[in-house]
């Protein structure tokens, strides 16, 4: 696999995992919602039977697995921006010997003597 599919690859699950926290998120908030229409029928009163008290229940459930989700999620996210991070950073290497050059303004490379830029024309 070439490096720049291995980027728009990444780029894609960054994406999904983006597209998971949101949705994530929107349970959350949709679960609260019920939870608190619910638990606030059961307690005045204002609807009679266990309706309410179910309702309150799915809604707590429905709050719990979108707070899990948007964790799982952003987790994988920040570990996949980090993986994008690494690959985007290019680590010099001599052409002729394939060693790491170590940082500093090196025009040659230290362990073969090779030049390290084209000599200009």
């Amino acid at each position: 696999m070439s490096e720049q599919a291995k980027l728009t690859l990444l780029q894609e699950k960054i994406k999904d995992a983006k597209s998971h926290g949101r949705r994530g998120s929107i349970f959350m908030v949709l679960g609260i919602i019920l939870a608190g229409i619910g638990f606030s029928f059961y307690g005045y009163g204002w609807v009679v039977g266990w309706s309410a008290l179910v309702l309150g229940i799915v809604g707590v459930i429905m709050a719990i697995f979108g707070i899990l989700e948007n964790l799982f999620y952003s987790r994988e996210r920040i570990r996949l921006m980090r993986e994008l991070e690494r690959m985007a950073i290019k680590i010099p290497t001599c052409s002729k010997c394939g060693k790491q050059i170590p940082q500093g303004n090196y025009t040659f490379c230290p362990f073969c003597g090779s030049p390290l830029t084209p000599p200009p024309p």
